[in-house]
């Protein structure tokens, strides 16, 4: 399994500049961890309430994005993909009644053995990272009961499974065809 560096340091100077009206450069020599500082940075604002339509990664050495390194056409995607004003409120919003809506239904599913609190703390924590195109997700967290229960409900382990794209889709059909009872 790949073990992610956690670039702390650096990770706390980028949330601290995230509200700053500036642009952030992140440096470095080839293979120095950039790319999994950047990928901690949008994990956090993931986990920090910033929706998946207001982060935008590119990475230029991917084949699908080469035509990218034009400036016109990289304007165009950037434009066509940008939160108009106003709807990030509401999208928040939604974001996080969503959240609370999921927290209460797993509250409920884990037989009220957990509080709302405790699951957000332990997800909070968990990272799940891609390490790649077509490689699967996996996750980084600290073990604890919690975590075992929720798989268990889940039914798919992530302390020792590389979930497959495939098997995240069949994950993901699944949750929304079984019928819950809570």
């Amino acid at each position: 399994m790949t073990k992610l560096v956690e670039w702390k340091k650096y990770l706390k100077s980028l949330i601290q500049w995230k509200d700053k009206a500036v642009i952030k450069v992140v440096t470095g020599i080839r293979r120095c961890g950039k790319s999994t500082l950047l990928m901690q940075y949008q994990f956090w604002l993931l986990r920090n309430g910033v929706s998946e339509t207001q982060i935008i990664s590119i990475n230029f050495e991917e084949l699908e994005y080469e035509e990218l390194q034009d400036y016109r056409k990289l304007y165009a995607y950037l434009k066509e993909r940008l939160v108009p004003d106003g709807n990030h409120i509401r999208a928040h919003f939604l974001t996080c009644f969503i959240d609370l809506m999921i927290c209460r239904i797993l509250e409920k599913k884990l037989k009220e053995a957990f509080t709302c609190e405790e699951i957000i703390d332990a997800l909070k924590n968990m990272w799940v990272a891609r390490p790649g195109e077509k490689l699967g997700y996996m996750s980084f967290y600290t073990r604890i009961n919690l975590m075992d229960t929720l798989h268990e409900t889940a039914g798919f382990r992530t302390d020792y499974q590389i979930i497959s794209d495939v098997n995240m889709h069949k994950v993901i059909r699944a949750s929304k065809t079984k019928n819950n009872n809570i």
